[in-house]
Formats: C-alpha cells, structure tokens, sequence
C-alpha cells in the first residue's frame, strides 16, 4: 500500500500537493521503522504519520480522478 501510494506521487511529481504527500509519507515510514518491536501491537502515535499522509494521497488520487 505503501509502495502503490509511492509510486502515484513519483506519477504526479508535477504536483506540488503530491510531492508534499510523497515527503509526508516517506517521513511515516522511516518513524515507523524506528518505533522497534511497538509497530504492531496497538495503535500509537505514530500511527498518525503513517495513515494521514496515505489518506491525504488517496484523497489526491481521487480528485485527480485516478481512483473511482
């Protein structure tokens, strides 16, 4: 889902808002690999920065009409 996300902002890299979401996401996932062995168990914090930016993204797919 990650990688999916990823892929769609280096896509639409002539978007500013996309390339925000792009930094947003990649700043989740390098917060998430240093949460250590916390990452799975329940819902923290860092949680946050993992899911806001794939929303945000997913709601840019969905006003650029690439999701349906």
């Amino acid at each position: 889902m990650h990688l999916a996300a990823l892929l769609s902002c280096i896509k639409n890299k002539n978007d500013k808002l996309f390339i925000i979401a792009s930094c947003l996401l990649v700043y989740g996932i390098a917060a998430g690999m240093t949460e250590g062995g916390g990452l799975f168990p329940r819902p923290k914090e860092h949680w946050f920065i993992t899911w806001i930016p794939l929303a945000f993204i997913a709601a840019l797919q969905y006003r650029k009409g690439i999701l349906k």
